[in-house]
């Protein structure tokens, strides 16, 4: 049994950018990487999802702070999450069920200065434990007297700058949420033009301009902004993985290994724009390809329940039954209800009868 009819490609890194939603996450806050901003109608389906975050609290002697309260929220025009969360007695906590995409983390203790950060969410790939130190309010209130009035003037001066920056860049991605790219531009460029060369927040400001030309279209120009963003910050994460992304998406293999290099051990690409490359193979008859893409896919991705789908079919059409028949088994079990299950139900039915 083959199945001849051509496949529709899956979200696609463009498409993504389009909705202002790429998949591995270009948003960011200045704390940690560029992850986009999801739109979601209903609160439940903004935050909900695979994803787990976890971490620990500790004292600034390094022990556990038990009964912390641990509130997250999800960084989009509703601010929803789960019910908060308190530390056990060894000052963990843990949260299974988030989407990816950037959440707000905030923690409180009794006797200690509030602790508020931003850290990013995987679905297809746990996070390491974020550890919180709380500094007690005595000892916050004896460093502030030490501190001379220039120092505490500088301090204030940061702060304000960064807050600034960090209004810019959840303006810009609002708009580019909204596609309104006009005012996204207009916020991406004035923070590039009001932050420091080298730091974090011009390399965000040109990331984000690159998501405004791809989001247009305009691919030449988005690649440009990246590698400006990487000749800011060479090595940055977040600008490596979104060029790999789009040079995969465009078929450009070559240019993006050379920035897939670059990457550290255990960071991966967007794993659709790898699908997508795949199901064009498949599309193109080149069935041995379209594996070879989807084998990579599946052992980075374990869990991502499409590509099963796809390697499935791939499978069939080169004669492996077998093969096809777990993968279509592995994608039912993954996600029961996935827009593809009744047909991969159909072909389990089938591919069992002729085993």
């Amino acid at each position: 049994m083959r199945h001849s009819r051509p496949i529709a490609r899956t979200t696609t890194t463009r498409d993504a950018h389009r909705r202002d939603r790429l998949g591995q996450g270009v948003r960011a806050t200045l704390v940690f990487c560029l992850l986009a901003l999801t739109g979601a109608a209903l609160a439940a389906q903004d935050w909900s999802g695979r994803g787990r975050i976890q971490g620990v609290v500790l004292d600034d002697k390094g022990e556990p702070v038990a009964d912390a309260k641990v509130t997250l929220t999800f960084r989009d025009e509703n601010g929803s999450g789960p019910e908060p969360l308190t530390t056990n007695d060894k000052g963990r906590w843990s949260y299974l069920g988030l989407s990816s995409g950037p959440w707000n983390v905030v923690i409180e203790a009794p006797g200690f200065l509030i602790s508020e950060g931003v850290a990013p969410v995987n679905e297809y790939q746990r996070g390491k434990p974020l550890e919180t130190i709380l500094k007690p309010i005595s000892a916050a209130a004896a460093d502030a007297k030490k501190m001379s009035s220039d120092q505490q003037a500088a301090m204030a001066e940061a702060a304000a700058k960064a807050q600034a920056q960090q209004a810019l860049l959840d303006a810009g991605n609002q708009a580019l949420a909204a596609e309104d790219q006009a005012t996204a531009r207009a916020k991406f460029e004035q923070l590039v033009a009001e932050s420091e060369a080298g730091g974090t927040p011009r390399t965000l400001g040109l990331i984000g301009l690159a998501r405004v030309a791809y989001a247009e279209e305009k691919v030449d120009d988005a690649i440009a902004q990246l590698e400006k963003a990487l000749a800011n910050q060479p090595g940055n994460v977040p600008a490596l993985k979104l060029i790999s992304s789009i040079l995969v998406d465009e078929g450009r293999q070559a240019e993006a290994d050379v920035y897939i290099a670059q990457l550290p051990a255990g960071e991966k690409i967007d794993p659709n724009a790898l699908l997508n490359q795949g199901i064009e193979k498949f599309n193109a008859n080149d069935i041995a390809a379209a594996l070879e893409i989807f084998d990579q896919v599946v052992t980075d991705y374990p869990n991502m329940a499409e590509v099963y789908y796809y390697r499935g079919l791939s499978n069939m059409n080169a004669g492996n039954n077998a093969e096809a028949l777990a993968d279509f088994r592995k994608l039912l079990e993954l996600d029961p209800d996935n827009e593809n299950a009744g047909e991969a139900q159909q072909f389990v039915d089938y591919l069992a009868s002729v085993e």
